[in-house]
């Protein structure tokens, strides 16, 4: 793997066809990486989960407290920010919270958190499906990634996505970041969800969302606004139609610039 942004050779600018070099700007950002681990199946195999846990059931942290103790060390010496290894609702799958300050960062961090992923999973005589869909029967893997932002003209170091003065918590500048996403939508999806299997994830009761709509801290939307449960403000919007499919070095600043 190579990461570098490409430069006019003469000028030395960056070039306009570096998705790598739209990623200078200034947000807050996070994402869940979600993957499934499976056992190594002969040709002749059909692939099978370590177990069949469910939501809220503490059998994969149980069962895998030895690999997930290896990624985080892995994901840690790399400065990779985790916020969480947990379980997820589908059978042998585990989500990585990581975040950063730097949308670039994020987004490389996204990349190597994947490779290492990988490896760890091999390590231990397993294979990390990192796939929207394995079965129609549950839920899939996306890339949920979460924006909140902070005016670059302010000396000071509030989150401007908040507001207590206006209806929900939400800023003017979120408001409007928020509705740009949703008018764009179908075109964001080409390259935030860019499979046929992309879109096996997304319907009805699939915790994505599919349609064009926000709301606060619901799990069927496409566009969710988190709040904190302190105070109750606004802090952050989650779009959920994204997945490890994507290119995040493209994905990210469209979500952006709409």
């Amino acid at each position: 793997m190579i990461m570098c942004t490409a430069h006019n050779q003469q000028t030395k600018e960056l070039s306009p066809l570096c998705t790598r070099g739209l990623l200078e700007l200034e947000f807050c950002v996070g994402a869940e990486l979600g993957f499934m681990l499976y056992y190594h199946a002969d040709s002749k195999d059909v692939p099978k989960p370590v177990n069949f846990s469910m939501l809220a059931n503490s059998l994969t942290l149980n069962e895998q407290e030895e690999f997930i103790g290896v990624l985080f060390e892995q994901l840690q010496q790399q400065d990779i920010s985790v916020d969480m290894i947990d379980a997820e609702s589908a059978p042998s799958q585990l989500v990585v919270l990581t975040y950063s300050s730097y949308p670039l960062q994020l987004a490389d961090d996204v990349m190597l958190a994947k490779e290492t992923i990988s490896a760890c999973a091999k390590k231990f005589g397993m294979k990390a499906l990192l796939l929207p869909k394995t079965s129609m029967c549950h839920a899939g893997d996306g890339l949920n990634l979460h924006f909140s932002f902070r005016d670059r003209n302010s000396q000071s170091n509030e989150n401007t996505f908040s507001d207590h003065t206006r209806q929900h918590g939400i800023s003017a500048k979120g408001g409007s970041f928020m509705e740009g996403i949703l008018q764009h939508l179908p075109s964001l999806l080409r390259f935030s969800l860019p499979t046929v299997n992309s879109f096996r994830r997304v319907g009805p009761g699939c915790w994505t969302g599919h349609k064009a709509e926000w709301a606060i801290e619901h799990k069927e939307v496409s566009l969710g606004v988190c709040l904190d449960l302190n105070t109750g403000l606004a802090t952050h919007v989650e779009f959920k139609l994204s997945d490890v499919c994507a290119n995040i070095y493209l994905s990210y600043p469209l979500e952006w610039k709409v």
